[in-house]
């Protein structure tokens, strides 16, 4: 879009003047208040510039933050004490994200700024797009075994034992655990080392339901099994068995 563009991120910690901006002390102390002394935030410069402040995991921020933005939102303005008002350019626009699910170290939206936004969900991507992903981050163009890690991943968001499946995060830790544990076993793997990865990858990533009396490793052991019928021939098998398979 060639605009200028704040990336925050969202936390307690993020105070009104991290946003606004500050006067700069020293100079302050030397020679009062002027408004060449403001040192402009994120918010004010997006502002000023006609740009796009990115406001991540806005809902870890605090309630006096959140309502900061809701007059430049509104109005297109802000007053700041001893520099006076900013007015925003064409172009000035807050994108905000969250994730709907986190209820720890989150802070409810006030109806007051939600009355302000538009909301767009984001889905997950589709298949082909993960796999690619995978390959990418995890750096493997290991075709069945980056293939199986995603099938597992996705099958986790629908399996009625498990309330939140797991993000592209989890194929991506499991295809980079299962790659160092080939290094350790010099390049022999059983079948069970995948479901062992699969186990440490995604067992801090799931979200069992409340009325499920099972451990989540016993829940990952069915979604494996369940991706190795789906996937039949092209399921990971490790490189022993996979030479004996071709063979």
């Amino acid at each position: 879009m060639k605009v200028p563009f704040y990336f925050i991120e969202g936390s307690i910690d993020l105070t009104p003047s991290k946003l606004l901006g500050f006067f700069n002390p020293g100079k302050v102390l030397k020679d009062s208040y002027q408004r060449e002394y403001f040192e402009m935030g994120p918010l004010t410069q997006a502002m000023e510039e006609g740009g796009v402040l990115y406001l991540e995991e806005f809902n870890r921020m605090s309630s006096e933050s959140a309502n900061l933005l809701i007059t430049p939102m509104e109005e297109g303005i802000i007053n700041i004490p001893r520099y006076g008002q900013v007015s925003s350019r064409d172009g000035f626009t807050i994108i905000c994200s969250q994730n709907p699910y986190d209820d720890v170290g989150t802070l409810q939206v006030s109806r007051a700024f939600l009355d302000r936004v538009v909301r767009v969900r984001m889905d997950y991507q589709s298949e082909d797009e993960e796999i690619e992903i995978v390959k990418r981050r995890a750096c493997s163009d290991e075709q069945p075994l980056v293939k199986t890690a995603v099938r597992v991943t996705r099958l986790t968001r629908d399996t009625p034992e498990i309330k939140l499946g797991a993000s592209i995060r989890a194929a991506i830790d499991i295809v980079t655990i299962v790659e160092n544990l080939r290094v350790l076993s010099d390049g022999e793997l059983r079948p069970e080392d995948f479901a062992d990865a699969c186990k440490m990858a995604l067992t801090s990533k799931i979200w069992l339901s409340e009325t499920i009396n099972a451990a989540p490793e016993e829940i990952i052991e069915r979604v494996v099994e369940r991706a190795r019928r789906e996937l039949g021939h092209e399921f990971f098998l490790g490189a022993g068995d996979d030479k004996k398979k071709r063979s």
